[in-house]
């Protein structure tokens, strides 16, 4: 595979990263807010209290453990100009990474994402894709 197919390899893989963490993020919960709907009283950990929603992570398989491996490198080019920005997608996507990689990363490798904003000019994006 040449270095332009593997760029647009690159750019495939993470606009379908980008684009599941958007979806993800858009699902719902049916849980009922308290627990006297089940019966069941919340699972007390070793201090004695139930655990807060956000303690335990789901971006990585480590949790508390950064990435140390050689790094996966992903990129993106987005449209941001005046009425048009896309970039939300983008900095999702980067901050999920950031997630990742303090948790573990992708098999102990962390994920270097970086984007680039174009302002939908051909030449702009071409250089930007090499």
């Amino acid at each position: 595979m040449g270095k332009r197919g593997r760029t647009w390899a690159a750019l495939v893989v993470v606009l379908a990263v980008g684009l599941a963490v958007v979806l993800s993020a858009c699902g719902s919960s049916n849980k009922s807010s308290t627990s006297a709907s089940t019966g069941a009283a919340p699972a007390a950990t070793s201090g004695g209290t139930a655990p807060a929603a956000g303690d335990v992570t789901k971006c990585g398989t480590k949790p508390g453990t950064k990435a140390t491996g050689t790094p996966i490198k992903l990129g993106a080019i987005v449209t941001k100009q005046p009425g048009t920005d896309f970039t939300d997608g983008a900095t999702t996507a980067q901050a999920y990474f950031n997630c990742v990689n303090d948790n573990g990363g992708i098999n102990g490798h962390p994920i270097q994402y970086k984007y680039y904003t174009e302002q939908t000019d051909p030449a702009q994006i071409a250089g930007l894709a090499h």
